[in-house]
C-alpha cells in the first residue's frame, strides 16, 4: 500500500489508459554527427530528474478504490541510465515496475561510425507520445546547454488536483450540460457505414497504416489560405476528410472523434510530460449545400466549443468516441546543430477504438503529410489507398472551389479506381436472325438431335420444328394474328416450349401464366394483357370474354412448313407480368432484339456454347427459366424439361439430373439450398445461380459436391431481359466470411452504372441505385405510359462499387427503413447474418407501426441466442434484430425467390389462427411421436405442436415437406411421397397414412418405437449410444 499523503487519483487521461496500462510508447531517434554519450548521458539524467511524472510510482492506497500515483524522491536507477546497445541491436522488450516508479528507459546504438540511435520506451500511464517528443526536445536543448525555461518544470500532479478542483467551480454544471448535449446529438448521428466495410467479430483490433503526402499546388493552395487569414491548414484538412466520409456514406451529419492535446491551451503546460491528450467527440452537420468555407467555419467554431468545456469530458463520453478519428501535429521532428543532426522515425500510434483515423502532419507546412490508420479486420489496403487517392482528388476540387455547393463537386473517380468495372461493355454483333432463325437451322442442319426430353420421351429438333410449324398454322386458325398476344397457361413440358415457339411463327407474342398461381391473378393478368388466344390443359380458370382453346390432341391437318410470316428483331417475342408496388402485376414488355442479345452475350460471355444438356426446372412464367430454355436452343444442345415430381426433393431431383445428363443448369440459390439439404449429391458441370445473391456456404457446398463446377453469379431484372450481369465464381468467393459473390461482368452491348438520385456516378465506398441501359432495356410496361429507352432504367437495387473491381447488390431501395430515426438497410443486416457460422440464408424485414426488425435464418444446428450476440458485436445498436426465428428454409415463391410475404403473414398469424389453439392433445402411439418430434425441429419458431396439429397451418410449406419426407426417410427407413404431407397434414393423420403404406406395419411401430427411445434420451447418453453403434 502507498501512503495516503503522498498520492493523487489518476487523471481522466489515465483512467481511459488504464485498460491497456502495460502498453509501451516507443521513441526512434536517428542521430548522424558527431555525438558524445557521455555529455548525452548527463543530459539524460537531468531531463528525467526534472519531470516527477518520470518517477511516478502507481498501486493501491488503503480507504481508496482503484489505482493511485505518487512521485517518488529519485528516479530508478534504470531510468537514469542511458543503456548501450551494440551496433545493429533490436530494441530490448521491457516490462516495467509501476510500482517501484519504473517508468522510462532509454538506450544509446552506435550502428557505425558517428551514426546511431537513440531508442526510447515508456509506460502509458507516464507519457503520452506527444511528451516523448518534448521529452526529445528537450534532451537536445540540455545537451547543447541552450537557455530552458527557469525555474521547475509543470509537475503532472499540479495538472491532476487542478482538473479535480474544476469539478466544484461554477462553471463545472456549463461544462457538464455542455457534454451531456453532445451526447445526445451523438445518440441521433448514424455510425458511417461505407460500402466495402466488413463487419468484424470480437477480435482485437488489427492496426494498419498508410503514408500519403499532400500534392504540391494543393499545399501552396492551404498555405495561401492560411497566411491571408481565411483558414487553418489543418481545419481545413479536417473538414475535406469529413465532406469526403459523409459524401460516401451518404449522410448529412457526421460523427468523430477528435484528438486534441490541452498543452496547446495552456502556457504552462505547454512543455510538460504526462497525459494531456483528449478524445473528443465532434458532429459536422454536412447538408448537401455546405460549401468548404461553411465546414471550415463550422468546424472551427465547434472545436473553439469544445476546447472551452474540454476538462469537464465525463469518462463515460470519453471512453466510448465515434469510429472515425481526427487528429493533427505540428511539431517537426528534426535537430540539427553544426554536424550533428537528429531525426525522429515519427508514425502516430492508433487509437484501437478508432477503425479510421486520419492524422495531419503539418511538421513541413510545405508538404503536409497525412497517416491513415485503419483496423484491418474492417478494412483492407486496396480500399484504404484507394480513398486516399480520392480525398486528394476530392480536396483539389475544394481548394479549387471553396465557395460552391459540395454537393455540385465531382471528381473523375473511374480514374482513381483502375480495376473498377468500365460502365459499357463490349460491342458484339448479333446480325439479323431471330432466335427461331437460330434454331429452324439446328432442324435443318441436325434433324436428328435432341431438342427436348422429359418423362414423356424426347423430340428431336426435324420433329420439333415440324411440329411447332403445325401448331403455328392451328394458332393462326384460331385467329392468332401477327402482333398479337397469346397466353400460354401450360405447366413446365415440352408442350410449353412448342407452344411458345409456334406463337412466334405467327409473329406473335406468347404471355406465359403458371397454371398453380391463384386463379384471381390469373384473370387479372388475362386482362390487362388482352390475349387473342388462351390455350390451356383445361386447369386455366374461367376467362370472361376471352378466346380460350385446349391443347389440341391432333394436328394431322396442319402444314408441316413454316406459315409465311415471320418475326422482326423490332417485334415483340414475349409479355412477361411481374409484381408491381402498388400491388397490381405489371407486363414487361420484352422485344426478340433483346432477347437475342441477351442469350448470345450470356453465352458468349459465360462459354455457355459446350453445354450439351440444360435442365429446366424454373417456371418460364418468370424469365428466370430462359437462361436454361434459350441457351439450349440457340446451340442446338438438348432441354431436359424437369416435372413437378423431379422438383419435388432433393432425391427425386438428382434422379432427374442422371437421368438426362444434365450438364447445365440455371436456378434460385435458396432453391438449391433447399435441395441440397434434400439428400442430392449431384450437380452438373456448369451452374448459373440467379434471382438473388449467391452465398459463400452454397459455393462451398456445391464445390463439395462438385469439385470440378463452373459457378456463375447472375443478375438482371425482368425490365432488362433476365440479366445484364455476370461473375464467374472462384475460391475467395467461398471463403470463410466472404460476402455474397459479386458481379464483374457487364453483358455485350450493355451499359450499367451506380447513380445517386439525380443521377450522377455514386464513388467507390458509396451506395446507389444500380441503372441499366443498352441492348436489353424492354420497350417498357403494357397500358403504361411510353419510356424513353435511350434513358437509365432504375432497377430499385442497391449496389456498390468494389474496390477490387466489379460491384455488390446490396439489396432493394425501397426496404430501406428507419429505426428510431436511424437509416437502416435490411440487406446490411443479412450481410452480417450470413457471415456467422451455420447460417445459409438469412432474411431482415421490417414489422409493424413503429418498425421493429424482424429476423429470419435457416441454416444447421442454429441457435438464436449466439446469433443475437454475435450481431451485437458487429452491428450498431440501432440495427439489432427485435426478433431472430430459425427456420429449417424458407417459403418460396413459384420463380424459387423467397416468399418474404408467407414470412410476415405466419408472423402474424396468431396460435389459435395456425391451428395451435388450445391444448395440444397428446400422441397416441410412438410413431406418432416421431413424426410430431420432426414437424416441431422444422417449425421452431411455433408453439407446441399436438397430433391433430396442421404442420401446413403451423408455417409448413413445399420446401419444409421437403425435408420433412427426407428426415421420416432416413428415421423410419420408408418410402415416402411428398404429396402425402399435404393431403395428411397432422402427425396423427400422416402417422395413419405411414402405417397404412407400410409393407410390415408391426415391424415399423417397432423402429418408431426405438427411435422414441433415442429422442427422449438426454443428449449427451444418445450421442455415446450412437458412437458405440
Amino acid at each position: 500500500m502507498m501512503p495516503l499523503d503522498q498520492t493523487v487519483a489518476l487523471s481522466s487521461e489515465q483512467r481511459l489508459q488504464q485498460a491497456h496500462a502495460h502498453t509501451v510508447h516507443i521513441l526512434p531517434l536517428h542521430w548522424q554527427g558527431p555525438l558524445e554519450s557521455a555529455r548525452l548521458q548527463a543530459a539524460w539524467s537531468r531531463v528525467v530528474a526534472r519531470h516527477a511524472v518520470l518517477r511516478h510510482a502507481f498501486g493501491q492506497a488503503e480507504g481508496y478504490r482503484g489505482l493511485r500515483q505518487a512521485p517518488l524522491p529519485q528516479p530508478p536507477g534504470q531510468s537514469l541510465q542511458l543503456h548501450m546497445l551494440p551496433a545493429g541491436a533490436a530494441m530490448p522488450t521491457v516490462a516495467f515496475d509501476l510500482a517501484c516508479g519504473h517508468v522510462i528507459q532509454g538506450w544509446l546504438v552506435e550502428d557505425a561510425p558517428q551514426r546511431g540511435r537513440l531508442l526510447v520506451a515508456a509506460a502509458s500511464l507516464a507519457l503520452d507520445e506527444r511528451s516523448l517528443w518534448l521529452l526529445a526536445d528537450e534532451l537536445w536543448r540540455r545537451y547543447h546547454d541552450q537557455d530552458l525555461s527557469t525555474g521547475e518544470a509543470f509537475q503532472y500532479t499540479d495538472y491532476v488536483q487542478w482538473r479535480q478542483s474544476l469539478e466544484e467551480d461554477d462553471d463545472a454544471r456549463i461544462g457538464q450540460a455542455y457534454w451531456a448535449h453532445q451526447a445526445q446529438q451523438l445518440e441521433q448521428s448514424p455510425a458511417l457505414r461505407l460500402s466495402y466495410r466488413r463487419e468484424a467479430g470480437t477480435a482485437a483490433a488489427v492496426p494498419a497504416l498508410l503514408h500519403h503526402r499532400i500534392a504540391e499546388e494543393m499545399a501552396s493552395a492551404l498555405q495561401s489560405g492560411q497566411a491571408s487569414g481565411r483558414w487553418q491548414v489543418a481545419t481545413v484538412l479536417q473538414a475535406a476528410w469529413l465532406a469526403l466520409l459523409a459524401r460516401l456514406g451518404q449522410q448529412s451529419r457526421i460523427a468523430c472523434a477528435w484528438q486534441h492535446d490541452c498543452r496547446d491551451d495552456y502556457e504552462p503546460m505547454a512543455q510538460a510530460l504526462g497525459l494531456y491528450g483528449k478524445t473528443l467527440p465532434l458532429i459536422l452537420n454536412v447538408p448537401p449545400q455546405a460549401s468548404l468555407s461553411e465546414l471550415v467555419n463550422q468546424l472551427a467554431a465547434q472545436q473553439e466549443q469544445h476546447v472551452a468545456a474540454q476538462e469537464y469530458l465525463p469518462d463515460d463520453l470519453a471512453a466510448r468516441p465515434p469510429e472515425i478519428g481526427l487528429s493533427v501535429r505540428h511539431a517537426a521532428g528534426r535537430w540539427q546543430e553544426g554536424a550533428l543532426q537528429w531525426a525522429l522515425q515519427w508514425t502516430a500510434s492508433g487509437d484501437p477504438r478508432l477503425s479510421l483515423a486520419l492524422h495531419v502532419d503539418l511538421s513541413d507546412p510545405a508538404a503536409p503529410g497525412l497517416q491513415l490508420h485503419y483496423d484491418a479486420r474492417h478494412y483492407d489496403a486496396v480500399s484504404m489507398t484507394g480513398l486516399l487517392r480520392q480525398y486528394q482528388a476530392w480536396l483539389r476540387e475544394l481548394l479549387a472551389r471553396p465557395d460552391t455547393a459540395c454537393s455540385e463537386l465531382q471528381w473523375d473517380d473511374a480514374a482513381i479506381w483502375p480495376q473498377r468495372l468500365p460502365m459499357t461493355a463490349e460491342v458484339l454483333p448479333l446480325g439479323r436472325d431471330t432466335l427461331l432463325t437460330h434454331i429452324a437451322a439446328h432442324a435443318l442442319n441436325t434433324p436428328h438431335a435432341i431438342a427436348l426430353s422429359s418423362a414423356a420421351g424426347q423430340i428431336s429438333y426435324g420433329q420439333l420444328l415440324q411440329r411447332v410449324n403445325q401448331l403455328a398454322h392451328w394458332l393462326q386458325s384460331q385467329g392468332v394474328r401477327p402482333g398479337a398476344h397469346v397466353a400460354l397457361v401450360l405447366p413446365r413440358s415440352p408442350e410449353l416450349v412448342m407452344a411458345l415457339l409456334a406463337v412466334w411463327r405467327c409473329g406473335a407474342a406468347y404471355v406465359p401464366i403458371d397454371p398453380d398461381w391463384p386463379a384471381v391473378r390469373q384473370q387479372a393478368i388475362l386482362a390487362d394483357a388482352a390475349p387473342a388466344l388462351v390455350l390451356h390443359d383445361g386447369k386455366a380458370p374461367a376467362a370472361d370474354g376471352l378466346h380460350c382453346a385446349l391443347w389440341p390432341a391432333d394436328l394431322q391437318g396442319y402444314s408441316m412448313q413454316a406459315p409465311t410470316v415471320a418475326p422482326a428483331l423490332q417485334d415483340l417475342a414475349y409479355l412477361l407480368y411481374t409484381s408491381g408496388s402498388t400491388g397490381t402485376p405489371k407486363g414487361v414488355l420484352i422485344e426478340h432484339a433483346q432477347l437475342l442479345n441477351y442469350v448470345v452475350a450470356a453465352s458468349q460471355g459465360m462459354g455457355l456454347a459446350p453445354c450439351r444438356c440444360w435442365g429446366l426446372t424454373s417456371t418460364v412464367a418468370a424469365d428466370l427459366g430462359n437462361t436454361a430454355l434459350f441457351a439450349a436452343l440457340l446451340h442446338g444442345a438438348e432441354l431436359a424439361i424437369a416435372d413437378a415430381s423431379d422438383m419435388q426433393d432433393g432425391a427425386h431431383f438428382a434422379a432427374f439430373l442422371q437421368r438426362h445428363r444434365v450438364d447445365a443448369l440455371k436456378i434460385v440459390p435458396s432453391h438449391l439450398e433447399a435441395l441440397l439439404d434434400g439428400g442430392s449429391a449431384v450437380l452438373p458441370a456448369t451452374l448459373v445461380l440467379g434471382g438473388e445473391s449467391s452465398p459463400a456456404a452454397l459455393l462451398r457446398r456445391i464445390w463439395q459436391c462438385q469439385p470440378q463446377a463452373r459457378i456463375f453469379n447472375h443478375y438482371g431484372p425482368t425490365e432488362t431481359t433476365v440479366g445484364v450481369m455476370w461473375h464467374a465464381c472462384c475460391a475467395s468467393d467461398a471463403a470463410s466470411g466472404a460476402a455474397a459473390a459479386p458481379l464483374t461482368r457487364v453483358m455485350a452491348n450493355c451499359r450499367v452504372a451506380i447513380l445517386d438520385a439525380d443521377l450522377r456516378p455514386v464513388p467507390v465506398g458509396g451506395i446507389g441505385q444500380l441503372c441499366i441501359a443498352g441492348a436489353q432495356r424492354s420497350r417498357g410496361y403494357l397500358n403504361r405510359p411510353p419510356e424513353d429507352r435511350q434513358a437509365w432504367y432504375r432497377s430499385g437495387d442497391l449496389a456498390c462499387h468494389l474496390p477490387q473491381g466489379g460491384l455488390r447488390i446490396l439489396g432493394r431501395s425501397d426496404e430501406q427503413v428507419k429505426i428510431r430515426g436511424f437509416r437502416v438497410e435490411p440487406a446490411e443486416i443479412e450481410a452480417a447474418l450470413l457471415q456467422q457460422a451455420g447460417v445459409r440464408q438469412a432474411c431482415v424485414m421490417p414489422q409493424g407501426e413503429p418498425a421493429r426488425l424482424i429476423a429470419w435464418v435457416s441454416g444447421e444446428n442454429l441457435a438464436v441466442e449466439p446469433l443475437r450476440l454475435a450481431l451485437r458485436d458487429v452491428l450498431p445498436e440501432a440495427m439489432q434484430p427485435a426478433r431472430i426465428l430459425a427456420l429449417p428454409s424458407f417459403p418460396r415463391l413459384a420463380n424459387g425467390k423467397i416468399d418474404r410475404r408467407a414470412l410476415l403473414d405466419a408472423l402474424a398469424e396468431s396460435p389459435a389462427e395456425s391451428g395451435q389453439g388450445g391444448e395440444a392433445r397428446a400422441v397416441a402411439d410412438d410413431l406418432e411421436f416421431v413424426v410430431l418430434d420432426t414437424m416441431q425441429q422444422l417449425l421452431p419458431a411455433t408453439p407446441a405442436l399436438g397430433r391433430d396439429s396442421d404442420f401446413i397451418e403451423a408455417g409448413g410449406h413445399s420446401l419444409l415437406a421437403i425435408k420433412l419426407v427426407a428426415r421420416l426417410r432416413k428415421l423410419l427407413q420408408i418410402e415416402i411421397a411428398p404429396a402425402l404431407v399435404f393431403d395428411h397434414a397432422t402427425p396423427a393423420a400422416l402417422a395413419a397414412a405411414l402405417r397404412a403404406q407400410a409393407p410390415d406395419a408391426a415391424a415399423l411401430a417397432e423402429l418408431a418405437g426405438l427411435r422414441r427411445t433415442l429422442l427422449e434420451m438426454p443428449a449427451a447418453q444418445r450421442d455415446a449410444l450412437l458412437e458405440q453403434a
